[in-house]
């Protein structure tokens, strides 16, 4: 961010610190949003199209860190954050969907 003369937070909820699975994965959710932010411009986290970008990045970043976990208890972390990214995907493409029926 330097020279760029701004800053971009990043906020965090009492349910994103319930673990550090949760905590983990909420700061590399909401760094993705940043990231973009600061290629794409203030826009690029305004439409439905760029929440699922970012779900669909995380959701291959849960199943990247259970191939290399062998702790059964994260395992069981990252299953679930696993169908909860699911859940986010099928609602955004679901929203996406509604959107598209809405415009004609």
């Amino acid at each position: 961010m330097k020279g760029r003369k701004n800053c971009i937070e990043i906020v965090l909820e009492p349910s994103d610190l319930k673990d550090d699975v949760e905590t983990g994965l909420a700061i590399d959710h909401e760094s993705k949003h940043a990231r973009d932010i600061i290629k794409l411009g203030r826009g690029a986290v305004d439409e439905v199209e760029d929440e699922l970008r970012a779900h669909q990045e995380t959701r291959e970043d849960v199943l990247k860190a259970m191939r290399m976990e062998d702790r059964p208890s994260y395992l069981g972390r990252l299953a679930e954050e696993l169908r909860e990214q699911d859940e986010y995907l099928q609602h955004y493409r679901w929203e996406l969907e509604y959107q598209r029926s809405m415009d004609g």
